[in-house]
C-alpha cells in the first residue's frame, strides 16, 4: 500500500527551497556587483557575460520572491502555508493546537508587515518578467518606477516568509533550517583567477616589450 505524503512537510520543503535559493541569487548579484563596481576592468574581461549574469540573478531573485508571496488563487505560497497548518493544527509534534494558532496568528503579522513591499515584485513579475506586458514596451519608465525596489526591502521580504517556514517546521515536525545557501560568495574565487591571468599576461607584455601595458595600476593589485 502506498504511503500518504505529508503534505504540510512537502510544502515546508518547497518553501524553504524557495527561500533559500531567492536569498542566494541575491547575495551573489549584490556581491557580484559590488566587485565589479570597485573594479571595473573586470567587466570589460567578457561584459556580455558578467551583464546578462547580473540580470539573470536579479531577476531569479524577483521571481523567488514573488513565489512566496504569489497572489494567484490556488498558489503554495508562505500564506497558503499558514491555511493549511491551521487545517492539520492537531497534527503538531510540538505545540498543541490552541499554540499552533497562536504562532499562525504571529506569523501572519510578520507576513502582513511586508506586505507594503510587495507591489513593486509583483509589477516585475506579472509585467515584465512572467508576461511582456504591453505597457513595458510602451511606458518602460511607468513600470521601472513602479517596479523599483531595495536590496534591504527584498531581504527583509525572504526573512520575513523564512521565519514563518521555520516556525511552523519547529511546531510541526520539530526541525527547523539554515536558510543560507553555503558559499554564495564563491564568485570571488573566479575573479581572483581572473585578476591573476592578467598580472601574468601584463608581466609577460611587460617583459616582451620593455614597457607597462598601461598606466593603469590597478591590475596589479592583489
Amino acid at each position: 500500500m502506498e504511503e500518504t505524503r505529508d503534505e504540510l512537510a512537502a510544502v515546508l520543503d518547497r518553501l524553504m527551497q524557495e527561500v533559500v535559493i531567492g536569498k542566494a541569487h541575491l547575495k551573489i548579484w549584490e556581491g557580484l556587483a559590488k566587485a565589479l563596481s570597485e573594479t571595473p576592468q573586470l567587466a570589460d574581461v567578457a561584459r556580455t557575460f558578467f551583464g546578462l549574469t547580473l540580470q539573470a540573478h536579479i531577476e531569479q531573485a524577483f521571481l523567488h520572491a514573488a513565489r512566496l508571496y504569489d497572489s494567484k488563487r490556488g498558489a503554495v505560497t508562505a500564506r497558503s502555508l499558514l491555511t493549511l497548518a491551521e487545517r492539520k493544527a492537531g497534527k503538531f509534534q510540538n505545540a498543541r493546537p490552541g499554540k499552533v494558532r497562536e504562532i499562525i496568528s504571529r506569523a501572519r503579522q510578520q507576513l502582513g508587515a511586508v506586505e507594503p513591499l510587495l507591489d513593486a515584485v509583483q509589477t516585475r513579475r506579472n509585467k515584465m518578467l512572467a508576461h511582456l506586458d504591453p505597457q513595458t514596451i510602451f511606458d518602460p519608465s511607468k513600470v521601472a518606477k513602479s517596479s523599483q525596489t531595495t536590496i534591504k526591502k527584498m531581504e527583509k521580504m525572504f526573512d520575513a516568509a523564512g521565519n514563518v517556514v521555520n516556525e511552523i517546521s519547529g511546531s510541526y515536525r520539530g526541525s527547523t533550517s539554515v536558510l543560507d545557501l553555503f558559499d554564495t560568495s564563491d564568485f570571488e574565487n573566479m575573479l581572483t583567477v581572473i585578476k591573476r591571468g592578467k598580472r601574468a599576461q601584463f608581466e609577460e607584455y611587460e617583459k616582451e616589450f620593455g614597457r607597462p601595458w598601461s598606466k593603469d595600476t590597478s591590475w596589479t593589485k592583489k
